[in-house]
């Protein structure tokens, strides 16, 4: 194998570790409190708790 299909291949892992992850954490309907400070817009907000 070379390192460049091993490299692939660990790539798409990571792809779909990171799905299956999004998946159930939609699932679960989870979300994580994070305090703000008054200078975060709402829609600012609903940003970085999406990527969060």
């Amino acid at each position: 194998m070379k390192i460049k299909d091993i490299f692939r291949i660990k790539v798409i892992i990571f792809i779909i570790q990171i799905f299956i992850l999004s998946l159930v954490l939609v699932s679960f309907n989870y979300t994580s409190p994070i305090n703000f400070d008054s200078k975060v817009s709402p829609p600012q907000e609903r940003i970085i708790q999406t990527i969060a």
